[in-house]
């Protein structure tokens, strides 16, 4: 499954689209499902945006990206989550909406296991919260994180020409 979404989220040889916003997070939640227990990690993601920055501060954004996350549900099982994000702000600078796609590979008590991924997370300033369910390993969990910079951009990222 991971090998289908790879040529997604490479980069082509005849242009490259600029990535608007880099972020690192960090998250804290709760798993439940067929392995119970405190969900921890790190993500990285990137957004580029559907419509060009232009100097409003004023309207909201949207975009889509990769997202890379490494998580670990309590000290027993260690997965690795590739997909692509997509979603947009209702209120600029307050308010943004996300929802993922991808796979996931994890290896713990029950061995290497792969499955389809699915995310919806809600985000003001650098806080999210997030609901995720690895669907064919019968995982779930929510919980919440902090990102720098914040999905669509921080509040002074306006960016582009007039």
């Amino acid at each position: 499954m991971l090998t289908v979404l790879l040529p997604l989220l490479a980069s082509g040889a005849a242009h490259a689209d600029p990535i608007d916003v880099r972020a690192f997070g960090v998250f804290l939640g709760y798993s439940w499902g067929k392995e119970l227990g405190v969900e921890w990690g790190f993500e990285s993601i990137s957004t580029h945006y559907f419509e060009p920055p232009t100097s409003s501060c004023s309207k909201q954004r949207s975009g889509w990206g990769p997202v890379l996350r490494v998580a670990m549900v309590g000290t027993s099982r260690l997965s690795l989550t590739a997909g692509l994000h997509a979603g947009g702000e209702s209120t600029r600078n307050v308010l943004a909406f996300d929802g993922e796609l991808g796979a996931t590979m994890a290896i713990g008590e029950r061995g290497l296991q792969g499955s389809l991924h699915t995310a919806a997370m809600f985000e003001t300033l650098v806080f999210n919260m997030y609901a995720r369910q690895q669907w064919m390993m019968s995982s779930y969990s929510m919980g919440g994180g902090i990102r720098y910079e914040p999905t669509y951009g921080t509040i002074t990222s306006c960016g582009g020409p007039a």
